[in-house]
């Protein structure tokens, strides 16, 4: 009896010289045909992750002489690779007319599906990268390579295929080069890893070492079918058979128990021990990460509640020099006003003397007494009307916001950046809340105490009240004020009418006293004179009641004012006490989270030295229960088939190289199954290479100081 055998080394050996050599031998059935023989190469181009970009067949024909070749395929673009004659490609048939002994044509699949699932990972000091973020970097690096069955794809190849793995690593980059199962080799200053993955297996290989700046060129797979048939005596064999049937029930019995409890053992190890580790090793590293982002945090809200602070004292300082002018302000009205009853009580007087003048003129009698009282009385409310101007001119000039802003600024605050500030430290601080609520999140899904995180969000909520309050203060007092210049400069320009107006009636009054001392004989028309006079000035005297008026009510709103100073001054220390407090307690969560941060840091050390003992153990129990199942399945086999032992033991064996080999699985074309005569078929399947990005060049930009309320925005990651 004969039996094939065959050694994983030389299956290696078969399948290096397979992928420099694609052709394989025709059968006797494809020889003998009239149609044209084709072979076809799959080149597969990956990503660094394994994700499929495209496909490209090169399919090869040898002519002989025949000159036209047909085929078949989904294409969406075509290339003759020998000769410059035309491809014709209409609705998947390909057809081309040709002189040349054999032809070769590149076609890029419009189907990117293939027959194996490659995925490819790396981690990086256990923890998980992409390719693009493990370039460049340093460290314990894994790279983890899983192949599997494409169910998409319905050609059989996986089953019929071999694949060679190989990946080259350049030694001055990677150090500690572990690779289980591959084979190892020197070329130049690199090393050459090699892997061998059998038809129908799928595989999960692992290359691990210690990286300086990585990069590589990538993985390179070949995928090529095994036909063995090598024959070998197997009567050495069959004569050791017979020792062996006294002790199967025995060793059968032992196998299957040792293998049922491996079995178990090596179950939960891989369905739950190793993934825990996985989790629990994820979870600490993001743990980790985001107290590093949370101290980070809580340093700059430290550092925007003490600018905070700062800011909210120097408002209550410039808030306490604005209520002293408003307080100033308020005792120049008044004086203003107590001055109208002296204007009222001159106007009065000058009206009485006009009247008596009537009175004496009408009884014809001119007294020279009489006239000296009328220039003095007229000069005395000549120059109160003057007083009155210059003090309603000075009135409007400070009555309005503009001038209220200058007095502000003079004492160190603006008021439009304070109210731009106000607002935009809402929207930070609004910001900042999420931010805080975010973080509050976090820490309760890791059962950590958050009381003074909920405290500081309630100061927030505080402060934001505050800096709105503020806003409509200034708001109220821009209209107030707006409304208050309005009715002042419409008061301002009554009073220089009215002087300019009395400059001139003063200026009648002279003459009319020169013209009654000189003409006395016109002292009947000057009677008229002075009724004319007396009856104008009843009009001036009313003027002059209602603008006193005016005044004494500008005095009773202003006091509205001196009240809303008061409020102003209040608020702005409140701010400034919940600064403070705001200060106080984002220096008492630094101070929590940098304890917080020291704890992760040791549990993320003592997972670290777990992970080991678990990969250890795993690694154990792998072992122990690969050698409990071929012991329990060798056993069984003995045990079950004792009748005809030699003839069970070479089929199975037969059996067992067939299923290496993929023997009896017929593939065809991968293109399409309408073309029937190919002689072979390979994969060559390259991934991306994992190169780091030149640095660019620094370029130095000048940037101007921050302002306060920049400085609370940054804080937040609402200004940059």
């Amino acid at each position: 009896m004969k039996i094939r055998r065959i050694s994983a080394a030389f299956l290696a050996l078969l399948i290096c010289a397979a992928a420099f050599a694609p052709a394989v031998s025709v059968s006797a059935a494809e020889a003998d045909g009239d149609d044209v023989c084709k072979e076809e190469v799959v080149y597969v181009n990956l990503s660094p992750d394994g994700r499929v970009s495209e496909i490209n067949v090169v399919n090869i024909f040898e002519l002989y002489g025949k000159g036209k070749l047909v085929d078949h395929g989904s294409y969406e673009s075509l290339r003759n690779m020998t000769t410059t004659d035309e491809i014709i490609y209409k609705d998947g048939v390909i057809t081309l007319d040709s002189t040349a002994e054999k032809i070769y044509y590149e076609g890029k699949l419009k189907d990117n599906t293939m027959p194996w699932n490659i995925s490819i990972r790396y981690r990086l000091d256990g923890k998980q990268l992409s390719a693009e973020e493990v370039a460049g970097k340093s460290g314990r690096l894994d790279i983890y390579i899983d192949i599997t069955k494409n169910t998409s794809c319905k050609k059989d190849f996986f089953d019929a295929f071999a694949l060679q793995v190989q990946l080259l690593l350049d030694t001055e980059r990677c150090k500690n080069i572990t690779a289980d199962g591959a084979t190892a080799a020197n070329v130049g200053g690199d090393k050459q890893l090699s892997f061998t993955v059998l038809p129908g297996r799928g595989a999960s290989l692992c290359v691990s070492a210690d990286v300086t700046d990585f990069e590589y060129d990538g993985i390179s797979v070949n995928g090529i079918p095994l036909d063995l048939n090598i024959d070998i005596d197997d009567a050495e064999i069959l004569a050791r058979v017979g020792e062996l049937t006294d002790a199967v029930e025995k060793l059968d019995d032992g196998a299957k128990t040792l293998y049922d409890g491996t079995s178990e053992l090596n179950r939960g190890v891989s369905s739950s021990l190793i993934p825990g580790v996985d989790t629990l090793e994820d979870g600490v590293s993001g743990l980790k990460d985001g107290m590093g982002a949370l101290l980070s945090g809580g340093k700059e809200l430290r550092d925007g509640a003490l600018a905070l602070k700062n800011g909210a004292s120097e408002l209550d300082d410039g808030v306490g020099a604005l209520s002293d002018g408003i307080e100033k302000m308020k005792e120049a009205l008044d004086t203003l006003d107590a001055q109208s009853a002296a204007l009222k009580d001159g106007s009065s007087q000058f009206k009485a003397a006009l009247g008596e003048l009537k009175t004496a003129l009408g009884a014809v009698s001119v007294s020279t007494d009489r006239l000296s009282l009328l220039l003095s009385a007229s000069s005395e409310i000549k120059d109160a009307i003057s007083s009155i101007a210059d003090g309603s001119a000075q009135l409007a000039a400070a009555a309005n916001y503009s001038a209220y802003k200058a007095v502000m600024a003079q004492n160190g605050l603006d008021l439009d950046e304070l109210k731009a500030n106000n607002a935009a430290g809402i929207e930070g601080l609004n910001g900042a809340g999420e931010l805080l609520q975010k973080y509050i999140a976090m820490m309760k899904a890791f059962n950590m105490n958050t009381s003074e995180l909920e405290a500081q969000a309630d100061n927030l909520e505080l402060i934001k009240t505050l800096l709105g309050v503020n806003i409509l203060y200034m708001e109220g007092t821009e209209t107030y004020f707006n409304s208050l210049s309005s009715g002042a400069s419409t008061l301002a320009a009554g009073a220089a009418k009215l002087k300019d107006s009395y400059a001139l009636f003063d200026a009648q009054i002279v003459s009319l006293v020169d013209n009654i001392k000189a003409l006395a004989y016109g002292i009947s028309e000057l009677s008229g004179g002075v009724d004319t006079l007396l009856s104008e000035y009843e009009k001036l005297d009313s003027g002059i009641s209602a603008y006193t008026g005016g005044v004494s009510q500008i005095v009773k709103s202003y006091s509205d004012i001196v009240s809303g100073a008061k409020s102003l001054s209040e608020a702005t220390s409140v701010l400034a006490s919940g600064a403070d407090t705001v200060y106080k307690g984002a220096d008492s969560l630094v101070g929590g989270i940098t304890d917080a941060s020291a704890g992760v840091s040791s549990l993320e050390s003592g997972v670290g030295a777990f992970r080991k003992g678990v990969g250890l153990f795993s690694e154990n129990i792998s072992l122990l229960h690969s050698g409990m199942k071929a012991l329990s399945d060798g056993t069984e086999t003995l045990r079950s088939e004792t009748s005809d032992l030699g003839g069970e033991v070479s089929g199975e064996i037969d059996s067992l190289i067939g299923s290496f080999t993929g023997e009896g699985v017929r593939t065809g074309s991968f293109v399409s199954d309408k073309n029937e005569n190919v002689k072979s078929v390979q994969f060559v399947i390259k991934t991306g290479a994992v190169k780091a990005a030149p640095a660019p060049e620094p370029v130095p930009e000048e940037k101007a100081p921050l302002t306060f309320w920049q400085k609370l925005l940054s804080l937040f990651g609402l200004y940059k």
